[in-house]
């Protein structure tokens, strides 16, 4: 049994505090034999099957459990269905939440339809979202505060999960910061590039290629080279965060303190990349609240997100698929 195997078995349930944008990701799989009269372009799908699973912040929160961690929710939803059924998911899996129910907004939805077939994989033929992606209110901003001081006594660890529907705010983003920094907890953040200049002092940002070319960009105001490197560098140094970038099919790239490391893929086949960047921020946060170091949490959570795109939607790794596929490479 190797160093890095050692240590997650020996891993305990670190709570860790997931602050973002909330959504359910709803998936439609049906038959098409028929176009439509309207548009013969257009297939007509007879819907056969639906399923809702959590997404967004719901869905980090939802790995970070697989993997043996207490994450307590906290972000937004409508008053709507679709609340609803976030919050019986999130039942089910016994994850614990501060939930703010907005009646100004409804929950953010992303409805996917499939096309299956007896002989080839599920062919994804449309996408329909229902989101609204101003700020908060301050009322509801405020209630936010004050369960972020209510849940954030005994945490071992910040996830910030940014979507930029309107919930992560700079107010609140720096009280999160300023809390965690009071405890010396780490940081760790999904982010959206809008909010680049939010994103000071973290322990760890996961943008992937595109999203840290973006942000970049709007540090510097030009188009860059496409240069993994340089941009870590600069990402890195003009945030004072750690980066870790996800290339794809190239793995990852990391960039922390004077490390800077190049990490290859451990996907056998990619199949579905919903959902995995959540999956690598969720594993990061709980490889590095059990004391991985920010390279080993790295690894932790590259394995986690080559497993994630094996898999169709968002799906939650759980620890013993880790250290399953840990053990196939020895």
């Amino acid at each position: 049994m190797n160093t890095l195997t050692q240590k997650i078995n020996a891993f305990q349930p670190r709570k860790i505090l997931v602050f973002g944008d909330v959504m359910l990701d709803h998936y439609e799989y049906g038959t098409s034999e028929r176009r439509s009269q309207e548009s013969p372009a257009i297939p007509v799908v007879d819907i056969e099957k639906e399923e809702g699973r959590l997404g967004g912040a719901a869905n980090t929160a939802s790995n970070i459990k697989a993997l043996g961690c207490e994450p307590c929710l906290l972000g937004v939803v409508g008053g709507d269905e679709e609340a609803e059924e976030v919050l019986k998911l999130l039942k089910e899996k016994e994850i614990s939440n501060a939930i703010i129910p907005d009646l100004q907004r409804p929950t953010t939805l992303k409805r996917r339809t499939f096309i299956t077939s007896e002989h080839t994989q599920p062919h994804y033929c449309l996408r329909v979202d229902k989101e609204k992606r101003e700020d908060l209110s301050k009322d509801i901003e405020e209630k936010i505060k004050e369960a972020i001081a209510r849940v954030g006594r005994d945490i071992d660890a910040v996830v910030i999960s940014d979507y930029a529907k309107g919930v992560v705010t700079k107010s609140l983003y720096d009280l999160l910061l300023e809390k965690a920094q009071e405890k010396n907890l780490p940081v760790i953040i999904d982010p959206h590039p809008v909010h680049t200049h939010l994103y000071r002092n973290a322990t760890m940002i996961k943008p992937n290629d595109g999203e840290a070319q973006d942000m970049a960009r709007r540090l510097t105001g030009r188009v860059n080279n496409g240069d993994i490197l340089s941009i870590g560098k600069f990402l890195k140094e003009q945030l004072n965060s750690g980066i870790l970038i996800s290339l794809g099919r190239r793995g990852m790239s990391l960039f922390y303190g004077d490390l800077h490391h190049e990490i290859p893929t451990q996907a056998r086949e990619v199949f579905d990349v919903t959902g995995a960047g959540d999956t690598v921020v969720a594993a990061f946060a709980a490889g590095y609240a059990n004391k991985l170091s920010a390279l080993e949490a790295a690894y932790f959570a590259n394995c986690a997100a080559g497993i994630s795109v094996e898999k169709h939607g968002t799906y939650a790794v759980s620890l013993k698929e880790i250290l399953e596929r840990l053990d196939d490479k020895k």
